[in-house]
């Protein structure tokens, strides 16, 4: 095939309408499909207060398994009178990190309400660091950094809802 001008002038309309359709469909897969990330930050709904040291927290509870895998993962400010209590039915070993998350926080783990440990001061990672209990849990909670002084949090001391 010879080149000539009057296929030229033929084919470039349908050139340029075949590459700006190109770049508008790679656009709306690019966003669609996450190449610009919105990220939704999540509310605390605050769902009861309970009592644990010297504090009061107003608390939301991570009951299912997709809350307790979420935590407080992409929240950007938790009140230092806020927490995020996990309830589980059966008392074992639990393990924590911080994969996502965007603030530092404390952690108090208790069996039957009691304390029986803590982390303080967690920081934002990617996961590289492992938290886990020191005996079996059956209760955990968030809290911002600085609660486990702030609250004098001590072993055994119960948890009141």
């Amino acid at each position: 095939m010879t080149y000539n001008k009057a296929m030229n002038k033929e084919w470039q309309p349908k050139l340029f309408w075949s590459l700006a359709m190109s770049v508008i469909v790679v656009f709306i897969l690019v966003v669609a499909f996450g190449g610009l990330k919105r990220v939704a930050i999540p509310e605390i709904k605050i769902e009861k207060k309970v009592f644990l040291g010297q504090c009061e927290f107003k608390v939301t509870l991570a009951q299912t398994t997709q809350e307790q895998a979420r935590g407080l993962m992409d929240i950007k400010n938790l009140a230092s009178d806020q927490a995020l209590v996990f309830p589980f039915d059966k008392s074992d070993i639990k393990t924590f990190w911080m994969k996502n998350m965007l603030i530092p926080i404390d952690l108090i783990w208790l069996n039957e309400s009691k304390v029986i440990g803590w982390e303080e001061n967690m920081l934002p990672d990617n996961g590289e660091r492992i938290y886990q209990s020191p005996s079996p849990a059956n209760l955990v909670v968030e809290a911002a950094a600085g609660a486990v002084k702030r609250c004098k949090i001590e072993l055994n001391i119960g948890i009141r809802f």
